[in-house]
């Protein structure tokens, strides 16, 4: 029998792997206007300055942003995104993705709840409705 797990290319998994911390922080600030390194970094107060650098390192080989052309190290150099709708459709898609694995997760949870209370109403010889015949 063949394997029914979904693969995912790798051009997806980079792109994913781009929107972690503070990734999507970034993306999500360009969306409002180019800005410098350090304004994407002012709001986000558990990053470093070099894990900052990794990330928009990573979004700009992946295409999703660019610089402002000049020396390499100039701090504060802008930023800017290369296709901002596109950008915008990504983060869209990916919050909704998170929320619908919440809602699974909270389905999970209240169903491990009913089964819990199920579970100490049979051990103490309570028995539910359901289970008369």
């Amino acid at each position: 029998m063949r394997d029914q797990t979904p693969r995912i290319d790798r051009g997806s998994r980079e792109l994913l792997d781009s929107l972690a911390h503070p990734g999507a922080a970034f993306l999500q600030r360009l969306l409002e206007g180019d800005a410098t390194e350090a304004q994407l970094l002012a709001g986000l107060d558990a990053t470093s300055q070099p894990t900052g650098n990794r990330r928009l390192a990573r979004l700009q080989e992946l295409g999703l942003v660019e610089r402002e052309p000049g020396r390499r190290q100039a701090p504060n150099r802008r930023w800017r995104l290369v296709a901002p709708e596109l950008t915008e459709a990504v983060i869209d898609a990916a919050a909704d993705l998170a929320a619908e694995l919440a809602r699974r997760d909270q389905v999970a949870r209240q169903a491990a709840r009913r089964a819990r209370v199920k579970g100490r109403g049979r051990r103490r010889g309570i028995r539910a409705v359901d289970d008369i015949a």
